[in-house]
Parts: C-alpha cells; structure tokens; sequence
C-alpha cells in the first residue's frame, strides 16, 4: 500500500514532484525563528543542490544561523548579470496545538501538505531549487548564471542573514533582476482574474506626535495654574485626527502601472472608474465603485498614500505637579519617492486642518512631530524584461489572466537586492484557495495543485530568462 508521500508523488510526478519532495524535507527541519538554527536547512539544500552541478557556499554570521549561496552557472560566455532567487530558511514560531497537523510533519492531508514554512519561505525555496537542479539536467545553454540566495533571520531583524550579506558580501546580491516573496496571489476585479507581482514596497517610520505640560488629578478647567491645559486631552484629540487621517494621494511609478494593468482589460465605463484612482479630485468616488468593501477601499487607498497607525502611548503614568511629555507613538508606512521630512509635513498639515496647535513652541501647549526612519521604502521599475515573462506564463497556465504591480505594506528581503542595484520583484504564484494568512498562524499549509502551479508559472519565467529562446516548455524537459 502506499504512504500519503508516496500517493502525494504519485499525483506530483516529474518537476512538481521534486519540489513537493524538497519541500516536506525542509519543513520537517525545524527553523523557526526565535531561535532560527538555520545552519541544518542550508546544509540539506547545498548537499542537494551540489549534486546537481551547482556550487554551494555556505556562511555562517553567528553559530547555527546558516545563510546559502548557491549558483548555477551560464554553460555559454554570460551575455548578461544573472538572476537572484531571494528567499529566507527561517519561519515562523508556532503552537503545535493549535495545528490541525503536526507542523513539522509535512503531512499530505486534504490536497495539501501541511507544515510551517509551507508558504513562508520554503515553498519559494523549494520550487526554485527544484527548477535549477532541472536546468542544470538539461542539455540547453544557459545564457546566465542563475543564483539562490536563502538566508537567515527573516523573522528576525536579518541581523544574521540578508543585511550580514549586503554589509559583507554585496556582490552576491547584484544582478539583473532578482525573484522574492510577497507577490504571485490572484486578485479578481470586474470579473477578471489578475496575478500581482510585487515591485515596491513601503519604508517604516516610527512618528512621535509630543506634548508636555501637568498632567493634574484636578480638572483643567477647574486648574487654571496649569498653562494651556492637560497634554492628554490635547493627544486625545490627536488620536481622533489620525483615526480619520487620509494623507494626500501620490502617484508612484507601481500606482501608475497598478492602475493602468488594472483598467486595461476592462472595457467602458469600468476601465474610466479605475483610471480615476490617478485623479486627487476623482479619487474618492472612484473607490466606491471600484472597490466592493471598506477593506479594499483601505488596500487602494495604502497604494498611494502614506499611511499611519497607532503604536503605543507613552508618558506619566500618574499625576504630577512636574511637566511632563506624553506622546502617541505612530507606526507609519512611507512611500517611495517621500521623505521623513514631507511626511512629518503631511502629518502637521492634518492636525493643523483638524484644529491642533501644532509647534507653538512658548505661545503655550502645542503638539510637536518627531520622526525616523527605521526601514527606507524600495522600488523597482514595473516594466522590466522579467516582468513580461511573468505576463506571459500567467496567461499560458492561467488562460484569460492578467499581471499587475502592487506595492507591499512593509519591508522584505527584497530591499537588500534593490540597495545593491537589482531590480527585484516578488512572485509566487498561487491559486485562489491558499490561504496566505497562514504563514503566520496554524494550519499553514499549500495546495498541491497550488504547488505544482507555481512550478509550471515560475518554469517558463526563470527559464525563459536564463535560457531565452532555446528554453523548452516543461512538458518537453
């Protein structure tokens, strides 16, 4: 009789079968991030990957957080920089009771192997490694190097993996373009079926809206010593204007690609609704039509506006006859193009326009915006040749689809490779039915047909730009 493993090969057989195998190996390595012990998932992958004509090199910042490189070198005299494979060994913690199945196991249950990692980041992993030992079997030239860079520490600060490898090897990290996480999920709209690639992604900055003064048990109005009045009230008010807060639109080269890929398909008057997303005056009433809920209005809205949350609120914790600073502290996701100075602008411009005394200095209490920059936002350009590849596989193994740019929330990996001169682009595709959520939670797991799609989709882009004209469709490898 045979295994589930056995039975889940049996229905990925070839290419996809190889990447399912890579897979559960690297899921039942436990990285999970604290501690990370990366060390043991790069070794696995360089003993695999070696035996398949790759060269394999293996750096270790700090006991047991292991980072691979591992190249696939061109078979002809390179005509052009090689392409990066941009992943992370390490994963997420996790609570083995909250999981339908143990997540270590890799189990195949329900059409899916099930395991930590599964998604976020061994799935990339596996199907790319899988894909460089197939072109490495070929007898096809290789008209650049193909390189894999996993590293450590993802779920950390990089400390140990990507931001080691920027400061003490940046050479690893140049080239033509790179492949990342963060993009490849389908998006549907207007009764079309569009796969995201992501190209930009937004910088943190870590806001501190200040004010001092005494904070009194007495009540202000019945405490006239206290100047100005309680700096509690004031930042409660603040807290009011950020919570309504939409920061003026700015249209960046992915919002400008975002939209027109979005409309180009659609015919009238759809595709006129969604060309007014560029339009500060039309903007507004475009996302109600556009948009089918108050959560996709919010994503749209992010694509195109700095944006600010609440963190912390920080300061006396009981009354005093000393002044004494309170502040909100405001995680705020800055877009390419901006600067801490024309966000704290934003930002002062809002409270103002709300009613706040914002940097009255001695004239009396007033609120002072501080900032810095914790992470630089990064972008690439939406247009480049890879990209076209990426268009033309997703319409292949997913007749009828289209590709569009999108910007991510927040930081990746992606940014290391972009401050080393490489255009870098988040793609994995998956079906409809993954859950992406679960890369941070229980139950994380990956269809095998989502699997094997993203081997098909991702076959034809890393091998059209490695090999160009002389790649052959998988079904012919």
């Amino acid at each position: 009789m045979l295994t589930a493993d056995a039975r889940a090969r049996t229905a990925l057989p070839g290419l996809p079968g190889l990447a399912l195998s890579i897979l559960q190996d690297l899921i039942r390595i436990d990285t999970s991030n604290p501690p990370g012990n990366e060390l043991a998932a790069a070794q696995y992958l360089a003993a695999r990957l070696t035996c398949e004509g790759l060269t394999c090199q293996i750096v270790e910042p700090a006991p047991g957080r292991g980072n691979l490189i591992a190249r696939l070198p061109a078979t002809t005299k390179p005509s052009a920089g090689p392409l990066l494979l941009i992943g992370h060994l390490d994963c997420a913690p996790f609570d083995p009771s909250e999981w339908a199945y143990r997540p270590l196991d890799a189990s195949i249950a329900d059409g899916a192997v099930w395991g930590r990692g599964a998604i976020n980041c061994k799935g990339p992993l596996a199907v790319w490694s899988a894909i460089l030992a197939q072109l490495a079997r070929l007898d096809r030239p290789r008209h650049r190097d193909a390189v894999l860079v996993a590293g450590a520490d993802a779920f950390g600060r990089w400390t140990h993996g990507m931001s080691w490898i920027r400061e003490n090897m940046a050479d690893c990290l140049a080239g033509d373009a790179a492949l990342g996480e963060g993009g490849g999920w389908p998006l549907h709209a207007f009764g079309k079926t569009y796969y995201t690639y992501q190209c930009s992604e937004k910088g943190v900055v870590k806001a501190r809206l200040a004010a001092s003064g005494q904070v009194s048990a007495v009540p202000t109005r019945y405490n006239r010593s206290v100047a100005g009045g309680n700096p509690l009230f004031l930042l409660g008010r603040a807290l009011g204007v950020v919570e309504r807060l939409d920061l003026p639109l700015h249209v960046t080269p992915c919002f400008q690609a975002f939209v027109e890929a979005l409309a180009a398909p659609q015919p009238l008057p759809a595709s006129s609704h969604i060309r007014s997303l560029l339009s500060p005056l039309l903007a507004g009433e475009a996302l109600s039509r556009v948009a089918a809920d108050t959560v996709e209005r919010s994503v749209l809205l992010a694509l195109a506006r700095n944006t600010v949350a609440p963190a912390a609120v920080t300061g006396s914790s009981r009354h005093s006859s000393t002044p004494a600073p309170v502040e909100i502290v405001l995680d705020c996701r800055m877009l390419p193009g901006q600067t801490v100075s024309s966000l704290c602008a934003e930002l002062e411009a809002a409270l103002e326009e709300g009613g706040l005394p914002v940097n009255a200095g001695d004239a009396g209490l007033s609120i002072e915006v501080l900032a810095e920059e914790i992470v630089p936002p990064s972008e690439s350009p939406p247009d480049a040749d890879i990209v076209a590849l990426m268009g033309q596989a997703v319409s292949v193994h997913h007749p009828g689809s289209h590709l569009v740019p999108l910007m991510a929330p927040g930081p990746s990996s992606s940014r290391f490779t972009r401050m080393a001169g490489t255009p870098t682009y988040g793609f994995f595709p998956t079906l409809p039915e993954v859950d992406l959520s679960g890369g941070y939670g229980a139950n994380e797991r990956i269809p095998l047909a989502s699997l094997k799609f993203a081997v098909d989709v991702l076959w034809d882009v890393m091998g059209g730009y490695v090999c160009g004209p002389a790649h052959v469709p998988l079904a012919s490898a």
